[in-house]
């Protein structure tokens, strides 16, 4: 009783399930085909309706039509009047039913028919969720694409990378966030044996683990798509364009030195970041949190070389008649269009800010105190009428404490009254370099380049001198001088 009417439903001729259209008796379309994103969205429908109540993947399944157009569109637009008739890779490490790769092969082809060129478009791409997995791989075959479908793989793009050794022009994604990676963290063989080369790194003569907190491994994504970007050369030009949903977590999460700020550094200071553009609220399906499109390439053209463009398109929307679950608004195709000549345009309006790349950096210094006491006389206890053996006492306390502060915190150096330890970070961009930054100095003398500290900051008094206070300093190249921090 329960399958009859399903089979009903499903053999319906006002219904196609076909990624092929149903025409009449004169070869007009009277039912458009379903392709991939299509059936993405039906799945995503599914998802929603049955499991409301678990938003712990919020983000994991699927990307609306229009921000994927969005995304697509900041990948191959700028560098539209540069396609050759060549071959062309592109890549999608959390692919989901495989509508984002579809939605940029579309783009990409009609681009280039519109100038004349012929192009061979390759997809690649990974995903983790079987059923998903199954979906893209279903749609390639359907469509007769064989060699397409056997380059969709499963399984975990972090701890088991089906495409180690390969390269792509074209990269895009909405990996999930705020979802846990411990266990392929423990299969890469945790944070203290991790050898995979795509997430410890050479940048500027030291070795950069770009190891995030195991609760989120959203970056880890973006940095797996970096280690295949294409190397411009006379033959590649264009090297890689990459797009990334990312939420509001990945611009400042991670103190100095921790694997999120590395992972900016590493970005910022190889000059890959060319824009981030804020999204509306409440643009997908299971999540209303803020989310942000990462756009960056290894290629930037001169004029954007150095710097990064923010575009604030959170007001830029249009209301649905009907919400899908969170989702309550959408883009026209006018509206992408508008955010896409903004980010082409390169110029600073109200909702376009340019800054150079020194602006997201900062020192993080840590200034470390000696412990001052202040004793009594026996004149001044017989003056005051106090206790000398109480005073004592409390005296030896403060010793004890200065002992134990001096252990944790210089080292177990005792004689080292003052020191300064000079950090660099990234927030959008923190990151901890002791070492490149000048390191521990008895005097506290800052490294050329260094920001010198306010005076009123080493003035300030917080009644206890024992305690070690942290000053952050902007920009980080802001040229400077020697601080004393007697």
């Amino acid at each position: 009783d329960v399958l009859s009417p399903l089979i009903a439903k499903f053999l319906d001729p006002d219904v196609n399930l076909s990624p092929h259209p149903v025409r009449d008796a004169d070869g007009n379309v009277r039912i458009s085909g379903l392709d991939n994103h299509g059936m993405g969205t039906i799945f995503e429908e599914l998802i929603r309706r049955f499991n409301e109540e678990n938003n712990e993947e919020a983000g994991e399944h699927f990307t609306p039509r229009d921000v994927v157009r969005l995304m697509a569109n900041l990948i191959f637009w700028p560098i539209a009047d540069q396609i050759r008739s060549t071959t062309y890779r592109v890549y999608d490490g959390a692919c989901g039913t495989g509508g984002m790769l579809t939605v940029a092969e579309e783009t990409l082809l009609e681009l280039a028919q519109s100038r004349g060129k012929a192009v061979s478009i390759h997809l690649f791409g990974q995903e983790i969720n079987p059923e998903t997995f199954a979906i893209a791989k279903a749609d390639l075959l359907l469509k007769g694409e064989g060699q397409g479908a056997q380059n969709i793989r499963f399984g975990s793009t972090l701890s088991r990378d089906a495409f180690r050794t390969h390269e792509f022009d074209f990269m895009l994604s909405n990996p999930p966030y705020g979802k846990s990676w411990k266990m392929d963290l423990e299969r890469l063989g945790g944070k203290k044996e991790m050898t995979d080369h795509r997430f410890i790194v050479q940048h500027r003569d030291e070795e950069l683990p770009l190891i995030p907190r195991s609760s989120d491994g959203q970056l880890l994504f973006l940095v797996n798509k970096l280690s295949k970007m294409v190397t411009p050369t006379s033959k590649s030009p264009l090297g890689s364009r990459i797009a990334e949903v990312h939420n509001g977590s990945s611009l400042f999460t991670g103190d100095a030195g921790s694997g999120e700020s590395n992972i900016r550094r590493w970005i910022i200071e190889n000059d890959w970041l060319e824009a981030i553009i804020a999204l509306p609220l409440n643009m997908f399906y299971n999540t209303g949190i803020a989310t942000y499109i990462w756009v960056l390439t290894n290629a930037k053209p001169a004029e954007r070389k150095g710097k990064v463009q923010l575009i604030n398109a959170a007001e830029i929307y249009q209301p649905l008649r009907k919400n899908m679950g969170a989702k309550n608004c959408e883009w026209s195709a006018d509206q992408i269009r508008d955010i896409c000549e903004m980010v082409m345009v390169f110029t600073e309006t109200e909702q376009s800010k340019i800054f150079p790349n020194e602006a997201f950096g900062y020192w993080k210094i840590r200034v470390e105190r000696p412990l001052r006491l202040h004793a009594h006389s026996p004149g001044d206890e017989l003056a005051g009428g106090g206790c000398a053996a109480s005073h004592q006492k409390g005296l030896q306390a403060r010793k004890g404490r200065r002992r134990s502060a001096a252990w944790s915190l210089c080292g177990g150096n005792q004689r080292q009254a003052r020191c300064c330890r000079v950090r660099t970070g990234h927030g959008i961009a923190g990151q901890r370099t002791g070492a490149a930054a000048g390191g521990r100095r008895r005097r506290g003398i800052l490294p050329a380049g260094g920001a010198a500290p306010c005076p009123g900051c080493l003035d300030r008094r917080d009644g206890d001198k024992d305690r070690v206070r942290d000053f952050v300093y902007a920009p980080f190249l802001q040229a400077g001088g020697d601080a004393d921090f007697g």
